[in-house]
């Protein structure tokens, strides 16, 4: 199973959890790779200066999701016991992202590399944004980072240009999960996904 996750958003913390849950009932092989964004919502657009009849409709619309954003952005804080303060950190995840490619293709605990760049990402603020910051990371994970700057310097191009390639695979935000040619987009999947890593045993989960 290829598993996407994303530094800059909460919902991939918590995939973390389950997800370590689903790796030591079943035994099955994962890659994780990162994202470094979402698509947002499309809508169509008129020409620049014509008349929109669906303005009014939009503003609702958007407002609407503004609402419902904030609301889910308060029950994910209070689950991971963080402020809102917190949470609504951003940061360019380039250089965790590559970090996590870097301890996967060395074996090492991907997993807790995971967690503790989220855990200093919103809870201790510190810094992720830079190739120190990564290197740190790396460490704590008890992998080697010697190599890693080259690593950085001949991957990030890359890994910044996957983008549009992503979305045209379907692969339009994170926590998302191929499985068996099939794409789950959202951890809400993972006891599906569970289900059919375990044999599809009984009736699959709703």
């Amino acid at each position: 199973m290829i598993i996407y996750l994303n530094f800059g958003e909460l919902d991939s913390w918590l995939t973390l959890k389950p997800l370590r849950g689903l790796l030591t009932e079943i035994s099955f092989d994962v890659e994780v790779r990162p994202m470094l964004g979402s698509v947002g919502n499309v809508v169509s657009q008129s020409a620049p200066g014509d008349p929109d009849p669906l303005r009014v409709y939009k503003e609702r619309r958007a407002e609407a999701r503004r609402q419902a954003t904030f609301r889910e952005l308060e029950r994910q804080c209070e689950m991971l016991d963080l402020s809102i303060e917190q949470a609504e950190r951003r940061v360019n995840p380039l250089m965790m992202s590559l970090g996590l490619l870097w301890v996967s293709r060395q074996a090492g605990n991907w997993l807790d590399f995971c967690h503790s760049a989220f855990e200093q990402t919103y809870r201790e603020n510190a810094d992720v944004e830079t190739i120190n910051g990564a290197v740190r990371l790396i460490l704590a994970a008890g992998v080697s980072a010697a190599g890693f700057s080259d690593f950085v310097a001949n991957e990030k191009t890359k890994l910044a240009d996957s983008a549009n390639e992503l979305i045209a695979q379907g692969i339009l935000s994170a926590p998302a999960f191929v499985l068996e040619e099939q794409i789950f987009l959202g951890r809400e999947h993972l006891p599906f996904i569970g289900w059919i890593l375990g044999g599809r045993s009984g009736e699959p989960p709703v």
